[in-house]
């Protein structure tokens, strides 16, 4: 009984998610996105807007001369001598946001003596791919070559996104043929947080990415997880079970490649979550995957976090996986004769 019970929890939840999500498609475009992200991206400004206002210390910087190519640096009140760096990239379809708009999630970091940055970079479909991957890359040239003067590490500097910023962090992390061009050492990342990010864009709607990457034949080129080999940089990959605009395939597949090819990699699954609920999850000090990530930054990327709901999910996993599964293949096929 109690089996069939978490069986029927997941297939409540993956169907009101899809449901949602399914609404969103056919509203399309921007409509769909705020429909499925949900009404809450001004609500996030405003809590952005609120920490930015508390917080002492807040420097704001251009790193280039587009009106996006600014980050905002966040000190924490308390450090001893030089302090990590967490960098964060914001979601939005790689066409919306910028980094004013989720930089409310600052404050657990902030408490835990890292130095946060939220950083812009230009949307499409103004400035298709590649160029918001050359601002993040931009992003992280400064940094690394100007942080040390803010107190900070530049030997310990972390990559984060959530969303689309996840699929930039993780991109400039894989790909990282760009950090001897630029003149940096090839370790100037520390490690990468990607939070529910699209790191193989075949396995989206082309639709849903083709104003960031007009031309199919550069998904793989935009793709982090072709870009998977021995020698890269630890990573830490937070997906929401319950994600249906990225789904748990995705960055499963993303987990199971760096494995494969022994990168280090830890995973936080968060039970049940959907795609908005993992970005509010990373500014709730209360949540596990804040204590995970805090973890991961202060053991040099090298230090297993916390799990997460690890053994819940497992559980079910056993449980309702197979079930699971055949609604979410139901779902896609729903979609895919919708493009």
């Amino acid at each position: 009984m109690k089996a069939i019970k978490n069986i029927l929890i997941v297939f409540t939840v993956t169907a009101v998610t899809a449901i949602v999500f399914f609404i969103g498609l056919l509203a399309g475009g921007r409509a769909g996105y705020f429909l499925c992200f949900g009404s809450n991206t001004a609500g996030y400004a405003a809590r952005s807007h609120e920490l930015k206002s508390c917080t002492k210390n807040v420097i704001a910087i251009s790193y280039g001369k587009d009106p996006r190519n600014k980050l905002d640096i966040y000190l924490p009140d308390r450090r001893r001598g030089r302090a990590p760096v967490l960098v964060f990239f914001h979601g939005g379809r790689w066409t919306l946001n910028s980094k004013d708009t989720f930089s409310f999630i600052a404050k657990p970091y902030l408490d835990c003596g890292i130095i946060f940055i939220s950083a812009g970079y230009r949307l499409s479909p103004e400035h298709p791919f590649p160029a918001p991957v050359v601002d993040c890359q931009r992003v992280v040239q400064w940094t690394y070559r100007n942080i040390g003067a803010y107190g900070g590490d530049p030997e310990r500097i972390f990559l984060s996104g959530h969303s689309a910023g996840a699929h930039l962090c993780s991109l400039i992390t894989a790909n990282d043929t760009w950090i001897e061009k630029s003149g940096l050492p090839q370790n100037c990342i520390k490690g990468c947080i990607v939070v529910s990010g699209p790191t193989d864009l075949n396995l989206l709607r082309f639709r849903e990415v083709s104003h960031f990457v007009p031309d199919g034949s550069l998904l793989d080129e935009a793709s982090p997880v072709f870009y998977i080999k021995r020698g890269l940089p630890a990573f830490l990959v937070v997906y929401g079970t319950g994600d249906i605009m990225v789904p748990p395939r995705i960055p499963r597949e993303f987990i199971a490649k760096c494995r494969r090819h022994s990168v280090p990699v830890y995973d936080i699954p968060l039970m049940l979550r959907t795609h908005s609920q993992t970005l509010e999850a990373l500014g709730d000090p209360n949540e596990q995957v804040v204590s995970g990530i805090c973890a991961f930054i202060n053991g040099d990327g090298i230090r297993a976090p916390v799990s997460g709901d690890r053994e819940m999910y497992e559980k079910l996993e056993s449980e309702a996986g197979s079930g699971r599964d055949i609604i979410q293949k139901l779902i896609i096929t729903v979609f895919t004769k919708a493009r």
